[in-house]
């Protein structure tokens, strides 16, 4: 379903412009209005800069987070590291409680940031969603607290781990998770005023030192899970209130004080919704068959799965900041009916995730085994989570793709496909995962995500570009995707016929990292959006190419 959890929703068309600015004159609101690449006049006013910052939190992001993997691992054990996927999965499933708040939020405000004088009618907005966002944060804790005796006592397959344990770090887990909880509105916000940069520095900042001090805590104080999550309680309140800061800093000033208005929650509430159907399909697409996965499996054979999932997370986190800084560049150009500026942008994206996402994705796909090896250092992983790496890397790569013809679709509020093929794809998927992991175990349930996503994808991108883009079909398959495609996938299998995968450790971290140079390197160069700066970048440092 692409991008379809976080993804992201407009204030219903009854919200004129007009009626922005007739509030922004009544209430009074003044100060500087203007965001950086309101303007129509190019694509890119402002993107690449986005995605650059994007690119750099997220990859910091992805490599700490696995880095640290070995080390939790190493210092929690297989089985309580199991508690800890099941806290990752647990942790989508709160976006139910969203209701479409946070993706409103995003979208009214990339909406309302391409017309002067709206300032004050910002404001109000945040204030309106913040009220409801913070009491969703206290129920999650009350949920949590209520289940987390049936779910200890009853989900998990465990002689190890004592009954009284598991409860309390689900505790922990609803204390965590509710305090990180208003993170996403607040970030959306300001994704939705492209502050990428201001957002960026917070969660690399606030990462690191959650990272870091994990693995202090569990190295020397008390390698228990308990342990672990606390800390993750403590960093998960830093993460909201500085990103909740820095959202009212970076708004533009009003006279005002901004106030809670009922008008704009009638006004979002029909959208919303939408946006709420749409994160419960993805999250039962995305997380249910885990959880499925999870109750089907011993934690160890779990633990392996975690750990195959966690490592293609990476693939979300290089396709995420394009897609984050293109989508309300799409929405700004999409309200002031920029048709040809538009259609730019969107190819120029699709050209972007492609040469991100493709050759990583190659990489991980013919060279599962050797990169959980590299990664872990134990080879029962390796050939444990080696199939079903190579399958879930495949799936993603297919999901990737669909992440900017959804931008493209919520930039003009049209959610009835996504919404329809959630729901095709729930049906295929859960059936599925059972059947499969019944008798093909994690394996199964991998392919079952290649299978799924497979199958939405020509759908999507048939009717996307019908609906808004037609006659560029052709152009997305010939120009920004299949050459790349072609490319990363020989390249990677000459790299694999060349260099097999050698038994020491260090050696086969270089034979990966020269397969994922080259592979990049090759598919930079096919991709027309990227071709120029790689050429260039060559030309002024490496003398060949001169």
């Amino acid at each position: 379903m692409g991008r379809v959890k976080g993804s992201v929703g407009h204030l219903d068309r009854s919200l004129s412009v007009e009626d922005v600015r007739q509030v922004s004159v009544a209430s009074g609101a003044g100060g500087n209005t203007s965001v950086e690449g309101a303007g129509p006049q190019t694509a890119s006013a402002g993107v690449s800069r986005n995605i650059l910052a994007n690119l750099i939190g997220n990859g910091w992001t992805a490599l700490l987070a696995l880095a640290m993997v070995p080390l939790y691992v190493h210092l929690l054990g297989l089985q309580q590291y199991g508690i800890v996927g099941f806290y990752t999965a647990l942790q989508t499933l709160v976006v139910l409680l969203d209701l479409g708040i946070s993706t409103t939020l995003n979208r009214t405000l990339a909406r309302l940031s391409a017309y002067p004088d709206s300032g004050q009618q910002m404001r109000d907005v945040v204030r309106t969603l913040e009220m409801p966002y913070w009491a969703a944060a206290g129920l999650i804790c009350v949920l949590m607290a209520a289940a987390s005796p049936l779910i200890a006592d009853g989900w998990f397959r465990s002689h190890h781990i004592s009954t009284a344990t598991l409860q309390q770090a689900l505790l922990l887990m609803g204390f965590a998770m509710a305090l990180q909880f208003p993170f996403a509105l607040y970030s959306g916000g300001l994704l939705g005023l492209r502050r990428q940069v201001l957002l960026n520095v917070i969660m690399v900042a606030v990462g690191t030192l959650r990272a870091i001090g994990a693995v202090a805590i569990l190295g020397l104080v008390s390698p228990t899970i308990q342990a672990f999550l606390i800390w993750q309680v403590v960093t998960s309140l830093l993460l909201s209130a500085l990103t909740g800061v820095a959202l009212w800093r970076s708004l533009p000033h009003s006279t005002l004080q901004p106030a809670f208005r009922r008008e704009i929650l009638r006004t979002s509430a029909g959208f919303a919704l939408r946006i709420f159907a749409m994160s419960v399909l993805a999250l039962i697409v995305v997380q249910g068959p885990r959880l499925e996965v999870s109750r089907l499996v011993s934690l160890k054979e779990f633990g392996y799965f975690t750990i195959a999932t966690v490592l293609v997370s990476g693939l979300g986190l290089v396709v995420v900041p394009v897609y984050s800084a293109v989508f309300p560049r799409l929405t700004q150009l999409a309200e002031l009916t920029q048709q040809q500026v538009m259609a730019r942008l969107y190819h120029d994206g699709a050209q972007m995730v492609s040469a991100l996402v493709l050759p990583a994705a190659c990489t991980l796909v013919v060279y599962a085994p050797q990169v959980l090896y590299v990664w872990t250092g134990r080879s029962g992983v390796a050939a444990g989570a080696g199939t079903p790496l190579a399958f879930l890397a495949a799936g993603s790569a297919v999901n990737a793709m669909m992440y900017i013809p959804q931008a493209l679709q919520l930039a003009h509020g049209w959610t009835r496909l996504t919404i329809g093929l959630g729901t095709a794809m729930v049906a295929i998927a859960l059936p599925c995962t059972f059947i499969l992991t019944e008798r093909y175990g994690i394996s199964g349930a991998a392919f079952t995500w290649l299978a799924t996503n497979a199958a939405a994808l020509p759908v999507d991108l048939w009717l996307t570009h019908r609906r808004f883009l037609p006659g560029h079909l052709i152009r997305w398959f010939r120009v920004d995707v299949l050459p790349t495609t072609a490319v990363s996938t020989g390249v990677a299998l000459l790299f694999r016929l060349a260099l097999p995968g050698s038994p020491n450790r260090y050696l086969a971290l270089a034979e990966l990292a020269a397969c994922l140079a080259g592979v990049s390197l090759a598919a930079a160069l096919v991709t027309p959006r990227t071709r120029g700066p790689v050429i260039s970048l060559l030309r002024a440092r490496v003398p060949a190419f001169s």
